[in-house]
């Protein structure tokens, strides 16, 4: 494989540019464009490392494209990690994980946006980062330096890694593989594998092929099904979808779920399915598991303690790095609760909590026989720690007792340690259990609970959902009872790596004490009709295929019966194919079915864009005029369109003007931004060089305000390079860009002219 042969991209402009083909079950369903270049920042010479992914997914013939954008910036001197973000958008939200350092510590941002352009409005949280961890592409960094043999690999010494996307660093073993001869297209590459493992267990990370000249030219991500191939050819688009990823799920329920003994369970794979590979489902004592065919496993299950009559151990009242029995804090809590509040003691901002919890300790006629009898001193123990954490909050990592407790806040995971270290206070072994449990509704969650001893078996209980003091068969243990939470962490990530890949868990029957019990169906059906020629149209629009979008609603449109919302898109639809007429004849007569202002701004701000594209420049003052009498004069939204109505007279300077007195106003307005960019980039030839200057210096904030992640963002960036001829920055942004429009004609005409000049 050939390096491109562009001379504006070579080794003085420092950019790594790769495009990765990205395969999911075999399937070719996305791409990667990942790029490093340098950067000058307020603090020095910067590094920034940009990915755009996509993958394709369709699910009842409806296509959908998700879309991950992580950046990173380090100081270049001392590698210090400055700012790093993670974007994740689907067809109906954006996810942002944003981190940066403040000059003294790290704070964290997470957030749902309703565009990549929205203000963040939440405040940044401190973040426990030390500063030694490697941070996101970091690692496959690390990974190129041990194949080539520029790190060594210590096998007693795990490395940190952290991403944005994650509340708190991982511990990860590396692991040097084989030497090996690999085909990449139609070439031979030699290599070595190296492999980053999550510390203590066989699960991968990231398995990468690093070739002997360094270059990392295939990636495999076990957990997401995914392989990404590097790729010297150019942007290209998947030929392939997958089903979008939505967990687990049954095709029944149970409407009363913990009234069920006894259940049996159909494991159903797209894959062929050995039952060697679920072994350890059928190692507790309450389920057992055969194989019904090549892609089918039977699992029944009957309601009780995954361990049986299994005597205990001393591990299962011992304290542990999660189950901190013997510290004062849990043994004070304890004990506050068998005083009923006489002695012993909670955190202040705790026993508020406890109250109506403390009332019923008091009201126990004979302590003594009580907390003897391991079943009520569970139930009023798991009663207990229901109440002390009343923030019922998802935890990306997993607390200990003490931390659970003065945080008052965790999920099961948190329940089932405080929980654990209560009951071993108490002196009734106790381990913890981990697993899923079939909500109503048909889905599994993945959970953790509990199991104590009574002396003669194991009962399992629940405190986080409830609290259920007994668990029926519509809970499924993954592995026995255990006294650690890492004894059995790699069975959970093989259920949760399992989940990417088209399986499913169907409920078949269900009994209660030799009672079959009625499946009740759920509902998940696909969007119908015209909601779904939407969803697929939306699509084909943020892909830039605006005369696929506007083909598909104009099979599906009916002038007298299509809702609102579908006759606004098509509006909008006409538009973007250049029907400019048959556009206005649609705004006019949609005037006459709302007045709702939502509807009249869009109706307005399209028939002013119209006149524009038409050159009908009285018409589109006329409307901007209009627009006036709601519209702030002085807002942003209005100078733009001023802008570009005094740039269709030919006014380029007044034009540039409006929108450099708006940015003095509204310096951190991405739209103004890529407004100037695009005007820059349209009329090089009319601009002064300190135009253009200041153009390049936008186009960067503007990308970096709008995190990488906007698509117009990226063409306007795109445009102002490529018109001014820097072809080993506008070749990047160009593909970065067809990511997330990869159907749009001016991206696909500046990329095969770039392409003409670097091959």
């Amino acid at each position: 494989m050939n390096p491109r042969s562009c001379d504006a991209i070579d080794s003085p402009s420092n950019w790594t540019h790769q495009i990765f083909l990205v395969t999911q079950d075999g399937m070719d369903v996305g791409r990667e464009v990942r790029t490093t270049f340098p950067s000058e920042g307020p603090m020095g010479p910067e590094e920034i490392t940009i990915s755009h992914l996509v993958t394709r997914h369709k699910s009842h013939e409806v296509e959908v494209d998700r879309f991950i954008v992580q950046t990173e910036r380090f100081l270049k001197e001392n590698g210090i990690f400055l700012r790093g973000c993670d974007v994740a958008i689907d067809e109906g939200n954006v996810h942002l994980s944003l981190v940066g350092f403040n000059g003294a510590t790290w704070e964290r941002v997470e957030e749902n946006l309703e565009t990549i352009e929205s203000p963040l409005q939440t405040h940044p949280i401190p973040l426990s980062i030390r500063g030694d961890e490697l941070v996101g592409y970091q690692l496959n960094r690390l990974l190129q330096n041990i194949a080539t043999g520029n790190s060594p690999v210590d096998p007693k010494k795990s490395v940190k890694w952290y991403t944005p996307k994650f509340e708190a660093s991982v511990s990860l073993d590396i692991k040097l593989g084989k030497k090996e001869t690999i085909t990449v297209g139609e070439t031979q590459i030699n290599g070595t594998w190296v492999a980053a493992l999550r510390r203590g267990t066989e699960r991968v990370v990231v398995d990468a092929f690093i070739g002997d000249d360094g270059r990392t030219y295939l990636e495999k991500y076990p957990s997401l099904h995914q392989e990404r191939t590097l790729t010297d050819n150019g942007f290209s688009n998947p030929t392939a979808y997958t089903d979008p990823y939505r967990g687990l799920f049954s095709d029944a329920y149970l409407g009363f779920a913990d009234g069920a003994t006894d259940a049996v369970y159909q494991i159903v794979s797209s894959q062929p399915l050995s039952i060697d590979e679920f072994a350890f489902i059928a190692e507790p004592d309450n389920q057992t598991l055969k194989q019904l065919d090549d892609h089918t496993l039977e699992l029944k299950v009957t309601a009780g303690g995954p361990d049986g009559d299994n005597p205990p151990t001393d591990d299962d009242l011992s304290s542990t790095k999660y189950i901190n029995t013997n510290t004062r804090t849990i043994r004070d809590a304890f004990l506050y609760l068998k005083s009923a509040a006489k002695r012993g003691g909670l955190p202040a901002h705790r026993c508020d909590n406890a109250v109506p919890i403390i009332a019923k300790a008091e009201r126990i006629r004979n302590p003594k026989k009580f907390w003897n009898d391991s079943e009520k001193a569970a139930r009023l123990i798991a009663e207990y720690v229901h109440a002390i954490l009343p923030v019922k909050q998802h935890t990306h990592t997993m607390q200990d007792a003490v931390s659970t407790l003065k945080n008052g806040n965790g999920d099961c995971t948190e329940h089932s340690v405080l929980f654990a270290s209560l009951m071993r206070a108490a002196n009734i072994p106790t381990r913890l259990v981990s697993g899923m449990y079939l909500t109503h509704g048909g889905a599994w969650v993945f959970h953790m609970w509990n199991e104590y001893w009574d002396g003669e078996k194991w009962h399992s209980i629940d405190s986080a959902v409830g609290p259920k003091m007994t668990t029926g068969a519509n809970y499924v243990a993954l592995s026995r009872g255990a006294s650690n939470f890492e004894d059995h962490r790699n069975n959970i990530s093989f259920f949760l790596d399992k989940s990417y890949s088209g399986l499913a868990i169907n409920l078949v029957s269900a009994g209660a004490n030799g009672e079959s019990l009625h499946l009740a169906k759920p509902r998940r059906e696909a969007p119908a009709g015209h909601d779904a020629v939407i969803v697929q149209a939306l699509t084909l629009s943020r892909r830039g295929d605006f005369a696929g979008a506007y083909e598909l609603v104009s099979r599906y449109y009916d002038e007298d019966s299509s809702p609102l919302d579908l006759a606004l898109l098509r509006m909008d639809l006409l538009f973007r194919t250049q029907h400019y007429e048959e556009a206005l004849v649609a705004i006019n007569r949609l005037r006459e079915r709302t007045s709702l202002p939502s509807n009249i701004f869009m109706m307005d701000k399209l028939e002013f864009d119209i006149h524009i594209a038409r050159h009908a420049n009285g018409d589109a003052a006329h409307i901007l005029n209009q627009m006036a009498n709601y519209l702030d004069e002085n807002g942003s939204l209005f100078l733009q369109m001023q802008a570009l109505l005094d740039i269709a007279r030919g006014e380029i300077t007044a034009g540039i003007a409006i929108i450099e007195n708006a940015l003095l106003a509204e310096p951190y307005d991405a739209m103004l931004m890529t407004t100037y960019l695009t005007i820059a980039a349209n009329h090089l030839q009319h601009i002064s060089g300190e135009t253009r200057q200041k153009a390049v210096q936008l186009a960067w904030q503007a990308l970096y305000l709008t995190h990488y992640s906007s698509p117009e963002a990226l063409k306007s960036a795109a445009a102002l390079f490529y018109h001014l001829g820097e072809v080993q920055k506008a070749l990047p942004l160009i593909e970065h860009a067809l990511i997330m429009t990869p159907n749009d004609a001016d991206l696909m005409a500046w990329h095969e002219a770039v392409r003409k000049r670097c091959w």
